[in-house]
């Protein structure tokens, strides 16, 4: 069965606001969902849902939320805040925020009032509601880029975003392909990194999906099946996905 390229793209956008937001029992069954979801549509972004999934399904629920919390919020290896990812701690962030909120505001989009309105979860979920894809291809990719290591952001002043935790770390590598042994790793053994690395995982298969889906796309997309570990897929010349 098809769905809509504007329906795929609300509920994976709803999905991944839940997935950047605290860990909780159902995170495992989200996750799935995207993986689900990306099968047919952008394989390689499915493939990093899967080995976030993973990781999920084997690690206790509060050994996730604590790497949840060293990742982003004690010591984060990226902020997720989109101003703080497109311009650094500045002006420029505040206008932003200020203009998110006006925007949420005009649309009659509601956000936990505790987080900042330029975090990358509250955009998602406001984009998801009110189908701004400028607001994505804009700003949610260009932030993810930078938050997974594939293009370098502003200058970093070694304290992180206000509001937004203790001083961010110096030296963290994330770029957009993780190594397949790394993937492997993550679902057959745990290591002292393997937190980090699954949430790394997670933003980049998150990147990779919105560059997937919000570059020129059909109106259409096919469903398709999960990945499973090792498994590739690539398109044909009719845009057709099979298994390679």
């Amino acid at each position: 069965m098809a769905a809509s390229v504007p329906e795929l793209r609300r509920q994976l956008l709803g999905l991944f606001a839940r997935l950047l937001e605290y860990p909780e029992a159902e995170s495992a069954a989200e996750a799935r969902a995207c993986e689900e979801l990306l099968a047919g549509a952008a394989p390689e972004a499915a493939r990093y849902l899967a080995a976030f999934r993973r990781y999920l399904e084997r690690t206790p629920i509060g050994r996730v939320q604590e790497a949840y919390t060293a990742f982003f919020d004690l010591n984060p290896v990226c902020a997720p805040y989109l101003g703080y990812q497109l311009f650094g701690e500045n002006y420029r962030r505040s206008v932003l925020m200020l203009a998110l909120v006006d925007r949420y505001r005009a649309q009659g989009f509601e956000f936990d009032r505790s987080e900042l309105p330029d975090r990358v979860s509250v955009v998602m979920r406001y984009a998801a509601a009110s189908g701004d894809d400028d607001l994505v291809v804009e700003g949610l990719i260009p932030a993810l880029r930078r938050m997974t290591g594939v293009e370098q952001g502003p200058p970093v002043d070694g304290q992180g975003p206000a509001g937004g935790g203790s001083p961010q770390l110096e030296g963290h590598s994330h770029g957009g392909h993780l190594e397949e042994g790394v993937l492997l790793e993550m679902t057959e053994g745990s290591t002292a990194g393997s937190g980090r690395r699954a949430f790394e995982a997670l933003l980049t298969g998150i990147r990779l999906a919105l560059e997937a889906l919000w570059s020129a796309a059909p109106a259409t997309v096919p469903a398709g099946r999960p990945l499973e570990a090792g498994e590739t897929q690539r398109q044909n010349g009719n845009g057709r996905v099979e298994e390679a």
